[in-house]
């Protein structure tokens, strides 16, 4: 595999040049699947697995997801959610899909690269709705469950232009209240 050659050997060159935390970056594009369907979830568990593969043995430190390009599946009241596409049950219900796939996905890829860092952007748990939040709720209990040692890596992007340091604290005092709120329950 040509492209898999190629970041090897930059992780190998980056390594030399004192670079060790480099990543894939994994990211929703496209909407996800039906939060209740199984078979969908079971392949794209699969590519995750397969990615997280192909992160070790390339020499990357972990990968990096990205939910956000399909932030308004996160509400409950997404239109689309109303097509024939999705099934639609109870709120309750959805949260617990979406949570169940986030620690599938998860479980996936530690299971092939347990020391694996897991970095998320943006910081969903706080930036969307509800979904996200148990999604990813889901991820970091797959995560304590297994001790990974690599951990859960928030990388926030609503940052870029805030130059004030009293703002920065601020921001993220809220995030971290709203990870300790997320996870309050849980774990």
């Amino acid at each position: 595999n040509p492209l898999f050659d190629l970041c090897k050997q930059m992780n190998e060159v980056c390594a030399e040049r004192g670079i060790t935390e480099n990543s894939i970056k994994v990211a929703y594009y496209n909407h996800v699947p039906d939060w209740f369907d199984d078979a969908a979830w079971a392949q794209a568990a699969e590519n995750f697995r397969q990615g997280a593969i192909f992160a070790r043995d390339a020499g990357f430190r972990g990968i990096t997801l990205d939910i956000e390009y399909v932030g308004e599946m996160y509400n409950l009241d997404w239109s689309g959610y109303d097509s024939v596409a999705y099934t639609r049950k109870s709120d309750e219900e959805m949260l617990a899909k979406a949570e169940q796939r986030g620690y599938e996905i998860m479980v996936a890829m530690i299971d092939e690269f347990p020391d694996m860092v897991n970095w998320h952007l943006p910081e969903s748990v706080y930036a969307y709705g509800p979904i996200a939040r148990t999604h990813v709720r889901g991820m970091i209990r797959a995560l304590a469950e297994r001790d990974a040692p690599g951990g859960f890596h928030i990388s926030s992007e609503w940052t870029y232009q805030v130059v004030s340091p009293k703002g920065l604290l601020s921001y993220y005092a809220a995030v971290v209240n709203s990870m300790q709120d997320l996870l309050d329950d849980e774990l």
